[in-house]
C-alpha cells in the first residue's frame, strides 16, 4: 500500500464478510504458507492463504500493531500504543503477549 502524499497509509478495503471493511494495512510478513497484514484499525493480524488468496483468520493482537515478521514458526507483531509484542504460532489457538 503506497502512502497518501501527505504521508498517510492509504485505506484499502478487505472483504471478509458481508460487506467491505477498511483496512489500513502497513507491516506484512510472509511465513508458514501465509501472507500476514497488521490491521491498525481493527487491532489485528490478517492470515492470507498463498495459494488461493483467501483470508483464513483474523487474530486480535495489541493496540496499533505496526511491525510484523516471522520467524521459528512464529509471527511476531510490534504492538506501538500499547508497547507490547503479540506472538501467533500458527494452528495454536492463542496470541502470546510479551
Amino acid at each position: 500500500m503506497r502512502p497518501s502524499p501527505r504521508g498517510r497509509p492509504r485505506r484499502g478495503y478487505a472483504t471478509g464478510g458481508e460487506s467491505p471493511r477498511p483496512v489500513v494495512a502497513l507491516g506484512l510478513a510472509v511465513g508458514g504458507g501465509s501472507l500476514w497484514v497488521a490491521d491498525r484499525l481493527a487491532n489485528a493480524a490478517t492470515r492470507i492463504d498463498l495459494a488461493d488468496g483467501s483470508v483464513k483468520g483474523v487474530i486480535g493482537v495489541g493496540l496499533d500493531p505496526l511491525v510484523l515478521t516471522f520467524g521459528y514458526g512464529t509471527l511476531w507483531v510490534a504492538n506501538s500504543d500499547d508497547t507490547t509484542i503479540s506472538a501467533i504460532r500458527p494452528g495454536v489457538r492463542r496470541v502470546d503477549t510479551i
